[in-house]
């Protein structure tokens, strides 16, 4: 209960809307699959239009935006309705169904990025698989980054981490069921708490939330650990 899947989505929307940094470096949006076995397409779809539309949820709930607020969620709608995110919803999936579907999608819509919610609840069919938790996680880690290879797009796995990991800033070893992981992934990162940001101008705490974004590992430069965390803003 980080905000994994927050985060996740914010990546598909600022790749397939052509968003955040990609405007600045005049990057068109490319397509996005987002592969979720635990979250419906509709619940990860408000997902997306809440973090591009930055009205409480409560409010939306509630009814009782205003004229402004209401606008604003037309103008959200419309970009993510204009968007190149494709949803997959699919609980119980293993790692041969996910390669097959990746396949598909990448014969239709040209997808160049990959995003799976989460990486636990992938399964194997293989034999091994079905004697040992450890032996699954490690094939569908393994699976993983030979998806990766094969269609030469990045594949960013969401996972969940042992309750030890719910520290301050975990590590590599609080990944959940499988070493595996740590030797595949080419970069790691935790979701952890963010240094403390001091007070406003009138020395008040502010009440923004902010997280911290841990690269624990990095095949191509420096990684977090021996420093403060990236600072992530949630709203």
């Amino acid at each position: 209960s980080r905000g994994k899947t927050v985060l996740g989505c914010q990546l598909a929307v600022n790749v397939g809307c052509g968003l955040g940094h990609y405007t600045e470096f005049n990057q068109p949006a490319m397509p996005v699959l987002f592969v979720s076995l635990e979250t419906t397409d509709r619940a990860l779809t408000r997902r997306m239009l809440f973090s591009q539309w930055a009205v409480p949820i409560s409010e939306a709930r509630q009814g009782t935006m205003s004229r402004e607020n209401l606008d604003r969620l037309k103008s959200a709608s419309l970009t993510l309705r204009n968007s190149h995110i494709f949803l997959h919803e699919a609980f119980g999936m293993s790692i041969q169904e996910l390669r097959a579907t990746v396949r598909l999608n990448v014969a239709r819509h040209g997808i160049k990025l990959v995003l799976v919610d989460y990486l636990q609840l992938l399964t194997s069919s293989s034999k091994a698989a079905q004697y040992s938790r450890q032996a699954m996680i490690a094939e569908v880690s393994t699976g993983l980054k030979h998806l990766a290879h094969e269609f030469d797009i990045p594949v960013i796995a969401l996972a969940q981490l042992n309750r030890e990991g719910d520290g301050a800033r975990p590590s590599m070893a609080d990944l959940r069921e499988s070493g595996q992981i740590e030797q595949d992934a080419d970069y790691i990162a935790m979701i952890c708490d963010a240094p403390p940001q001091g007070d406003d101008e009138d020395g008040i705490p502010t009440e923004d939330q902010f997280m911290g974004l841990d690269l624990v590992k990095n095949n191509d430069g420096p990684t977090t650990t021996d420093g403060p965390p990236i600072v992530l803003y949630f709203d």
